[in-house]
């Protein structure tokens, strides 16, 4: 049976559906789309352009000059409302580890904040949703908050998030940057998430032994065509 790599936190919160068979479908799916550009330019620009360590014009211009040609008018533009979330207040950022998420001891997914930072003593735990289209639930950032809150609990006596939403609302010309703490997101038990984790394997296993292999990446450009993926 052939071994998927698991998608990210945010894509298995996004691709749990009410039962097995539907959360088997949008794997497959997930699993056949082709790759193409990512954020990962802005998501390495987030804090120091958040805590003001590197100007708007630096972070800009990093994501400008890196990365897949296709993605960099985005990633700019995800850097810009990464910078104006931190416009009037005061707070000081620190560096975050990723750790792992175990739906079981073979399957287990990353938790990738990015950082936290403290403001009027609390502590935040930051978290950047930078694809247009993604347009998250509000129960599926509850799922997410559970994840985080389970992952990172025994490292803060005590903790906030904050979800910087950058999603396109359907309809809308332009992304409504919004941003989510935990009192705006349904509490979940953790025995929620465990059960949803636990739809997710049922869903996964069966989708490998499907033998569905990811489509191999395009090579990049040599000139910027219209972007096509996360409209």
């Amino acid at each position: 049976m052939a071994v998927l790599k698991p998608p990210s936190a945010l894509d298995v919160v996004r691709l749990i559906r009410r039962t097995r068979e539907d959360t088997a479908a949008a794997l497959i799916g997930y699993y056949q789309q082709l790759p193409r550009w990512s954020y990962s330019p802005a998501r390495a620009m987030a804090k120091p352009v958040f805590s003001g360590e590197i100007s708007l014009a630096a972070a800009i211009a990093g994501c400008l000059n890196g990365g897949n040609p296709l993605g960099r008018k985005w990633n700019a533009e995800v850097a810009e409302l990464v910078w104006e979330a931190a416009q009037g207040r005061k707070f000081k950022c620190f560096d975050l580890s990723k750790r792992p998420f175990a739906i079981r001891q073979d399957l287990r997914f990353l938790v990738d904040p990015l950082f936290f930072f403290v403001e009027q003593n609390t502590i935040k735990i930051f978290w950047l949703q930078p694809r247009r289209g993604f347009n998250p639930t509000l129960e599926g950032l509850g799922t997410l908050a559970t994840i985080v809150r389970m992952t990172y609990q025994d490292d803060f006596d005590d903790f906030d998030v904050e979800f910087l939403d950058l999603s396109r609302p359907s309809g809308a010309k332009k992304r409504l940057p919004r941003v989510y703490r935990f009192r705006d997101l349904p509490v979940l038990a953790d025995t929620e998430v465990r059960l949803a984790m636990e739809r997710f394997a049922q869903a996964y296993d069966p989708v490998c032994a499907m033998g569905v292999q990811r489509p191999e990446r395009r090579a990049r450009p040599s000139v910027d065509p219209e972007p096509r993926l996360f409209d």
